[in-house]
């Protein structure tokens, strides 16, 4: 059967998602002795990050859930849009009896951490629930066509989208879009410090946590995971 990273035309390509995920879980549990407490991953149809998810939901208890971040492009970020409307449907359910909660002004951060310390709360599932319901409400196609030099994530729509924005909320995770500059110098820097002739798609996490380094959003004693999973060609 040929491979294909699209879920719809051959299922098992979850599966291979989930592999990696559980080799790169085995691989660093024999090197580190701190779990990973970061994974940035790059999202187009979001098969790649289910997949992953379902690896560590699997390693549970023994393995814990790290930080999910998804990355996308600027040029298209539905996921992100996503994410930012369920958190903050979430966070309205709270806002009528809690004070202290973060506001508009303090980040994506502040948000991911006040949601996932309420994670599996009977508001934060009927959100989840009622997003999955009132799909249009939350993921809809990008408007404009997108273009970037990471052409593996200029998806329209971020299929699985629903799996990945659980896993940010249960994690404390939120989404990354990267710049154009930011993509380049992730390839660049790849390339460079491991030797493996990468892409802009397959880099793409690495842009992502370049993202938040400059944030100020990583301690400095933080594991953190990426994929590389594109060859240039």
């Amino acid at each position: 059967m040929p491979f294909t990273c699209q879920g719809s035309e051959n299922g098992l390509a979850i599966e291979g998602g989930e592999t990696l995920a559980l080799e790169m879980i085995t691989r660093h549990a024999a090197l580190a002795p701190r779990p990973i407490d970061r994974l940035l991953i790059q999202v187009g149809g979001g098969a790649l990050a289910s997949a992953c998810l379902l690896a560590f939901a699997e390693a549970w208890p023994r393995v814990p859930l790290p930080r999910i971040h998804a990355v996308q492009t600027k040029s298209a970020q539905p996921l992100e849009r996503a994410w930012r409307s369920v958190a903050s449907a979430i966070l309205a359910r709270f806002a009528a009896r809690e004070s202290g909660g973060p506001g508009p002004g303090d980040g994506d951060a502040a948000a991911a951490a006040f949601v996932a310390a309420r994670a599996g709360a009977a508001e934060v599932e009927d959100e989840l629930a009622r997003a999955a319901r009132f799909r249009a409400r939350h993921m809809r196609p990008w408007e404009s066509e997108p273009v970037s030099v990471a052409t593996g994530i200029l998806d329209d729509e971020t299929y699985d989208w629903l799996a990945v924005v659980r896993g940010m909320v249960a994690s404390g995770g939120w989404p990354v879009a990267v710049s154009e500059e930011r993509l380049l110098a992730a390839r660049a820097l790849a390339r460079s410090a491991t030797g493996i002739h990468v892409d802009a798609t397959g880099a793409a996490g690495l842009a992502g946590l370049l993202a938040l380094r400059a944030a100020g959003a990583l301690a400095p004693h933080e594991n953190v995971a990426l994929l590389f999973t594109g060859a240039a060609r």
